[in-house]
């Protein structure tokens, strides 16, 4: 998993508030932000300054508005990352969760979107080591891989937040602290 050496800030950023899935005709991954949620990506560049080093997204276009004017800020381009992706009902691996499997597919499907995610954190972690990494992920993503590194870490989940916020994941020597943060709180 992490490496015990690294220390590091990955905020994970739930995308803001989308236009509603159920009103989209076209692909889920045009999807775009609502208007609220364009203010919201627009106060998470002003709480977070230029001070990140990094910032990803999953490929979808909600996710990446969210993070744009943060990166703007910056001064960075958004690094798409595909492991980052929707869960999308946790179908995956299908082989694992249909059949004998079917009881339990949606537990199997939550562990491998968190496995995929965790992957990036992993290589993001690595390559921003001593920095400040932002990535921008989905609703069901994110509380899965928070899930997973609270049981493998031994440490309590952070409170849930809604859109326009974040979870804090601070990476110092092996240890993991995770904290939910919202923009009136101080980064």
């Amino acid at each position: 998993m992490f490496d015990n050496a690294c220390t590091v800030v990955l905020d994970l950023v739930p995308h803001c508030s989308s236009s509603p899935r159920e009103t989209w005709r076209d692909h889920d991954d045009l999807r775009p932000l609502s208007e609220e949620g364009m203010r919201q990506a627009d106060v998470l560049a002003e709480v977070f300054g230029a001070g990140v080093d990094g910032v990803y997204s999953s490929p979808s276009l909600r996710c990446r508005q969210s993070v744009v004017p943060l990166a703007k800020v910056s001064g960075l381009a958004v690094v798409d990352e595909d492991r980052l992706r929707e869960a999308r009902g946790f179908g995956e691996p299908a082989a694992w969760t249909e059949g004998v499997f079917r009881p339990i597919g949606p537990s199997l499907g939550g562990a491998w979107a968190a496995g995929r995610a965790l992957g990036a954190l992993v290589e993001i972690a690595a390559r921003h080591q001593g920095g400040h990494a932002v990535a921008c992920s989905h609703g069901d993503t994110i509380p899965a891989v928070l899930t997973y590194l609270a049981a493998a870490h031994d440490c309590p989940l952070p409170p849930v937040v809604g859109r326009g916020s974040w979870y804090r994941l601070r990476l110092e020597g092996g240890r993991l602290s995770m904290t939910a943060l919202r923009p009136t709180e101080t980064v």
